[in-house]
């Protein structure tokens, strides 16, 4: 009998271990270095964040239109669309014909523009493919939209493949996959909330649901246990999933995995 108390107290032990919620500590963040101004210190700091990484390329150049002040550009290599970022970044900058401008902003021709003040924020909008313009005697940079990245044609998907319907997949951007849900369901009561996931990684995630259907709670709760994740990386959704589910035993799946759009709508 000894032998059958101590498996069954064993057993005991091992789903009360497994019934544990992780443990969710806030996110821990690098140390801020803001930009100071002096276009030397500023591109220091940024080659020693970017130390042995060289796909991050430099380029430093006058601007007439600025008195001559000197400016450096940084971008990844192979992740921004070259002719834009010459046609209109580089190009506007070096013109001679461009009238006196105070802020870089206003030669740039570029859909969305932010500035940082802190150097480290800066340097995780360059690897996910915007460019970065540092001006001499202004302490930020200004963050340019110019990504183009590498990617495949929607197809459908090899593990799900249907006789009828649609023939469309995700693909491995985020954006296009927020599209072809977004084109199927047209609602303002979809929501598709952007974040992000791993201290190194920087995996993109979105939430999607619609507000007026889903219980917001539940809502909360997933996004509190994704923002609370303390990982380096995440690279594939099968990992997050198994990060985010509630460690209960059950004979019943609580994750639904799928390649295909119109299944996602379906559910």
């Amino acid at each position: 009998m000894k032998p059958y108390f101590l498996g069954v107290h064993m057993l005991g032990k091992i789903l009360d271990k497994l019934r544990r919620k992780p443990d969710r500590q806030p996110k821990k963040t690098g140390p801020s270095v803001p930009f100071t101004g002096n276009i030397q210190k500023d591109e220091k700091i940024l080659r020693d964040i970017f130390r042995d990484c060289d796909d991050v390329k430099f380029r430093k150049l006058s601007v007439p239109a600025m008195g001559n002040r000197k400016a450096l550009i940084v971008f990844v290599e192979g992740l921004v669309n070259v002719n834009a970022l010459h046609r209109d970044i580089i190009g506007k900058m070096l013109s001679s014909r461009q009238r006196p401008a105070r802020d870089v902003t206003e030669l740039v021709s570029a859909g969305e523009t932010e500035r940082d003040r802190c150097a480290r924020d800066t340097s995780t909008k360059i690897l996910l493919g915007k460019v970065a313009i540092v001006v001499d005697t202004i302490p930020e940079a200004v963050v340019v939209e110019s990504k183009e990245w590498p990617m495949r044609a929607i197809e459908e998907p090899l593990q799900e493949r249907l006789i009828r319907g649609p023939r469309e997949g995700f693909t491995e951007i985020i954006q296009i996959n927020a599209a072809l849900i977004r084109r199927r369901l047209p609602d303002p009561n979809l929501k598709i909330v952007m974040t992000e996931a791993g201290r190194r990684s920087r995996t993109k995630v979105a939430i999607l649901y619609i507000e007026d259907v889903c219980d917001l709670n539940i809502v909360n709760e997933v996004k509190e246990r994704i923002n609370a994740l303390d990982i380096d990386g995440i690279m594939e959704p099968g990992e997050l999933a198994e990060l985010i589910t509630e460690r209960t035993v059950t004979p019943f799946p609580l994750i639904l995995s799928t390649e295909r759009p119109d299944k996602v709508m379906g559910g």
